[in-house]
């Protein structure tokens, strides 16, 4: 990406805040569903 999301805001950040969501992107809608938690391993 050539320009940043938000003023303020990086693409890392960005993109891991996204990696949270399935991501559907059309010509006329982007669409976010959360992706399932995943467990937190024991420790």
């Amino acid at each position: 990406m050539d320009k940043p999301f938000a003023r303020g805001v990086d693409g890392l950040l960005s993109m891991s805040f996204l990696a949270c969501f399935e991501v559907v992107l059309t010509d006329e809608d982007l669409t976010l569903v959360a992706k399932p938690a995943q467990p937190k391993s024991a420790q």
